[in-house]
């Protein structure tokens, strides 16, 4: 009998299907807690998807270490205030997912960061500027989220990812379509 390749099993194909931005929070973190000064609720963004080879829901994400992957299941143990959005059903997560891979092992870009407390202080002030130390080479958790959602969604091709916060990248999300799934 020939074994089944990955994308055979039929599971495989079905959870495939399944892929959610997530939203959520971590305590115990000095930049997460600057970025809840801005984006109150939530300070991490996310993307959980099954991994075929592996077979369980793995999360890509930046943090410390970078653009890495984790289990699914390990990443919620650390993580509060959980909120998933489904990627909606009329569009391919496929393309999202391979721009998702692009981002795999970039630095973290922590410059992006203050740059964004710059961009909440004069907006405060009534001024709109863009974020002066975004940088192509490294991603923040939400701009890795962006690039995925906007790969899949054309509707959200002028969303900045420089000057997002995941509250107000949930917000529109929502406005566009994007349903929540749980709350863990």
């Amino acid at each position: 009998m020939t074994p089944k390749l990955p994308l055979q099993d039929p599971e495989d194909l079905a959870q495939l299907r399944d892929v959610t931005i997530g939203f959520s929070t971590q305590w115990g973190n000095l930049i997460s807690w600057l970025i809840r000064l801005f984006s109150k609720d939530f300070s991490h963004v996310w993307v959980r998807y099954w991994h075929p080879l592996y077979k369980m829901f793995v999360v890509i994400e930046a943090g410390f270490w970078g653009v890495v992957e984790v289990p699914y299941d390990a990443f919620k143990k650390k993580n509060q205030n959980v909120v998933e959005l489904v990627t909606p059903p009329q569009y391919n997560s496929d393309a999202g997912l391979e721009r998702l891979g692009q981002e795999l092992a970039k630095p973290y870009d922590f410059k992006s960061i203050f740059g964004r407390l710059w961009v909440f202080l004069m907006r405060w002030m009534g001024r709109k500027v863009k974020n002066p130390f975004g940088d192509a080479q490294s991603d923040a958790c939400v701009e890795m989220a962006v690039y995925y959602a906007q790969a899949v969604d054309a509707s959200l091709a002028k969303v900045d990812p420089e000057v997002e916060t995941p509250r107000s990248f949930y917000v529109q999300l929502v406005a566009a379509g994007w349903r929540p799934i749980n709350k863990i």
